[in-house]
């Protein structure tokens, strides 16, 4: 029983749509927050894909360690800035906000990148 409890309320944030220009309580901020961040992660996956097919196999293996190190800083980050909300349920926001951010940035960062590599 204290399962399905703990279910329903779960189920109940997806079963509607979140209007996340006017996002009202921690929840609908966190579930508008996820969706951002999983949109700007699947374009940095493309742009990250897109990059290493230019790439010889030396340059890749760089772009990977590169990627694998910027990946443990965004997640530092993120949680510095989390901190700052310590103890509160809005601390998954800043997390959230931070992680976004790096992502947008590293997108336009490899994008350079791959841009610089076209146009040699």
């Amino acid at each position: 029983m204290l399962k399905k409890l703990l279910i329903i309320p779960a189920l109940s944030v997806s079963i509607y749509a979140i209007n996340c220009d006017n996002a009202q309580n921690t929840i609908e901020m966190q579930q508008c927050q996820k969706q951002n961040y999983n949109i700007v992660n699947q374009k940095l996956t493309k742009v990250y894909k897109n990059l290493l097919k230019e790439l010889d196999d030396k340059g890749q293996e760089k772009l990977e360690i590169s990627q694998e190190k910027w990946k443990q800083f965004r997640d530092s980050q993120a949680k510095f800035s989390a901190d700052f909300a310590r103890g509160s349920s809005a601390s998954s926001i800043y997390y959230m906000d931070e992680a976004i951010r790096l992502t947008k940035q590293r997108i336009k960062d490899l994008e350079a990148t791959l841009s610089s590599l076209e146009n040699m």
